[in-house]
């Protein structure tokens, strides 16, 4: 994921957090609640019954009884609690909803915009004018803040901006994300398992470069674009290098070079790109080599 594709996603995040605030989704909520505890053979004890029932008057014991003990063991009081218990169990939903539901959904949205708000996160708002949604010429001072911040030609990269938002080749790239956006959401609607592969932001922006040779034309916006697809999202990355480190350069393994060290950690972290690779070939390669000798 790319920075630009996860300033979109906490957004979206905030916007569907924001949106479960209220008492249609709050009824699906619970509906699908029941649903799993049904599939699970659990209980929902007091979420059956409607919320506002009218319940039975609180029983009070009379006055002559207050100062004696044989009413404490009595079957009345009993009865008296059992039926306390019963009017107060149909408010159990609305005890839920106040005391958990809404605090919780609050606290979560309150994290988001505390944790990633525009003041904190300058950058991240900033970089979000690289999205399909928001590439035109009315969020052009973004991107001279992005390209003053790391020392490019903040004037220049904002004129190139301008012009490359009106080229075709930018056009084609919008059109390539609305098209994914329209699959994605007809694969929800229908309820497809295969759902289409995921879309990133900066890396096909980067290929639109590529492919029609842009970076010569637009150098500056070139720049900027190639920065913010270096950011990384998070430092999960990072603490998995170390990880496999010591997993790899075990005490069997302590004379071997940083090159090879470094070659079988690149490998093992990125091992999603490691098992596209089709072995046959690696073994033609291989073997073409010939015979030579690596320093272990």
């Amino acid at each position: 994921m790319d920075l630009v594709t996860a300033v979109s996603g906490i957004d979206s995040l905030k916007s569907s957090l924001s949106a479960l605030r209220n008492e249609k989704q709050y009824a699906r909520f619970i509906t699908d609640a029941e649903r799993y505890c049904q599939e699970n053979m659990l209980s929902m004890d007091g979420f059956d019954k409607e919320d506002g029932a009218p319940s039975k008057r609180r029983r009070t014991i009379p006055a002559c009884f207050r100062d004696g003990s044989s009413f404490l063991h009595d079957d009345g009081l009993v009865a008296a609690a059992q039926a306390q218990v019963a009017s107060t169990s149909g408010q159990a939903s609305s005890t839920f909803k106040r005391d958990f539901y809404l605090p919780v959904l609050d606290r979560l949205v309150s994290e988001l915009e505390k944790r990633f708000s525009s003041d904190a996160c300058k950058l991240l708002s900033d970089a979000s004018v690289l999205h399909p949604t928001k590439f035109d010429e009315t969020n052009v001072e973004k991107v001279a803040s992005i390209a003053e911040w790391y020392g490019f030609k903040s004037e220049m990269a904002a004129n190139e901006f301008v012009l490359l938002s009106k080229s075709n080749e930018v056009a084609s790239w919008k059109k390539e994300y609305f098209d994914y956006v329209k699959e994605k959401e007809t694969a929800e609607n229908n309820q497809i398992t295969k759902k289409p592969q995921a879309w990133l932001c900066l890396p096909t922006l980067l290929n639109v470069f590529k492919t029609n040779s842009l970076h010569n034309l637009y150098p500056n916006i070139f720049n900027v674009v190639k920065v913010v697809a270096t950011l990384p999202v998070t430092v999960a990355s990072c603490e998995r290098a170390h990880s496999k480190i010591k997993i790899i350069n075990n005490y069997l393994r302590a004379s071997m070079s940083d090159d090879r060290l470094e070659n079988l950690v690149q490998i093992s972290i990125e091992r999603d790109m490691a098992d596209r690779i089709e072995l046959d070939s690696l073994v033609d390669k291989f073997k073409a080599a010939g015979s030579r000798k690596l320093p272990l």
